[in-house]
C-alpha cells in the first residue's frame, strides 16, 4: 500500500526552498517520479531546461518540470494525488508553483543513455542522456533559433566533454547541426589553450619574483596584480580574454569588474595593460614582456 500522505508531505516541505533554488524544482521531480513508479508502475525520465539544470549544478534555470513517460493519463491522475491540478494537458501545482508537462510517450533519444541521479539522499531521478540534451539544445539552437541555448550547449560539451560520445552525436545531428557542433568544439580547443597558457603566465610570474595572487570567482580565475599603493588590476586568459579594475560594488564590498562586456582581444588587453601609470604596478615592463612571450 502506497503511503501517499508521504510523498504529498515530501512536496510540502519544497515550500521553505526558494523559488531560486534549483534544488527546489528537482527535489520535486525526484519526489514525483518515484511516486509514480510505485504507484503507477510507470517510469518517468527527466528530459528538457530541468536535465540541463542538473547538468549545468544549478547554473541553467528553469521554470517547468519535462517528464517523458507511457500513459499521460495515468501520470496525469498521479499529479493530481499529489495536489496538482490539470490545465489542458499539463499541470500545476498552485502552492508550490511548480508546472509539469509530459510531451511525449517515447524518449528522443537512447535509453541506453539514461543516467540515474539520486536526489536527496532519497529518490532516484531518471535523465535524458548527456549526448541527447546537447542533441536536443543544437537543434533548438539551429531549427529554432534559440540564440540562449549557446551558451548552455557549450557549458554542457566543456564539462562533459571526457563522457560525451561525439560520434553519436554527431551522427544525429543534420548537417548545419553538427557544423554548430564543430564550431563549439572548436571553441572548446582554444579555450583550453588559453588555459594552458594562464598557466604559463603564472609559472613566468614564478620565475621572475612577478608578485600576483588567483582570484577565483564563479568560473573564472583571474590572475590578481597588486596596485600602488592600494588595490589590484586583474587579468584572465581563460576562459575569456579581460582585464579586470578593482572597486566597491553596489554593497560597498570590493570585487574586480571586467572592462568589457565581451572577450578582448591580446591587442586591446596589451594596450590595456601599457596604459597603466608605471609607477601603480611593479615591474610593468617585464609583466607585459612575459604576457607577450605566451601569446607568441
Amino acid at each position: 500500500m502506497i503511503n501517499i500522505n508521504k510523498y504529498i508531505k515530501e512536496l510540502d516541505k519544497l515550500k521553505k526552498i526558494p523559488e531560486e533554488d534549483s534544488k527546489r524544482l528537482i527535489q520535486a521531480a525526484g519526489i514525483i517520479s518515484d511516486y509514480v513508479k510505485r504507484a503507477y508502475d510507470i517510469d518517468l525520465i527527466v528530459v528538457g531546461g530541468l536535465s540541463v539544470e542538473v547538468y549545468t549544478k544549478g547554473g541553467y534555470m528553469t521554470q517547468d518540470i519535462d517528464f517523458i513517460g507511457v500513459n499521460h493519463e495515468k501520470i496525469m491522475h498521479a499529479l493530481v494525488d499529489l495536489g496538482f491540478k490539470r490545465v489542458g494537458k499539463d499541470s500545476v501545482h498552485d502552492e508550490l508553483k511548480i508546472y509539469v508537462e509530459v510531451p511525449d510517450s517515447v524518449l528522443e533519444g537512447s535509453e541506453e543513455r539514461i543516467k540515474k541521479v539520486l536526489v536527496g539522499n532519497q529518490y532516484s531521478l531518471s535523465l535524458i542522456g548527456i549526448d541527447d540534451i546537447i542533441i536536443d539544445r543544437i537543434r533548438a539552437l539551429v531549427q529554432w533559433k534559440e540564440k540562449r541555448q549557446e551558451k548552455w550547449i557549450f557549458s554542457l560539451i566543456r564539462d562533459y566533454i571526457k563522457e560525451i560520445d561525439l560520434d553519436y552525436i554527431r551522427g544525429k545531428l543534420l548537417r548545419e547541426e553538427n557544423d554548430r557542433f564543430n564550431q563549439f568544439l572548436d571553441l572548446l580547443k582554444e579555450e583550453n589553450l588559453y588555459a594552458l597558457k594562464q598557466f604559463e603566465l603564472t609559472k613566468e610570474f614564478d620565475n621572475n619574483n612577478i608578485p600576483y595572487s588567483t582570484i577565483r570567482i564563479a568560473e573564472l580565475e583571474i590572475i590578481a596584480i597588486p596596485r600602488i599603493p592600494v588595490g589590484y588590476y586583474g587579468l584572465s586568459l581563460s576562459p575569456i580574454l579581460m582585464g579586470y579594475t578593482f572597486e566597491e560594488d553596489a554593497d560597498g564590498e570590493e570585487t574586480f569588474f571586467a572592462l568589457n562586456s565581451k572577450n578582448m582581444s591580446k591587442d586591446e588587453l596589451l594596450n590595456w595593460l601599457e596604459s597603466i601609470p608605471k609607477e601603480e604596478m611593479i615591474n610593468k615592463k617585464i609583466l607585459i614582456q612575459l604576457l607577450k612571450s605566451v601569446f607568441e
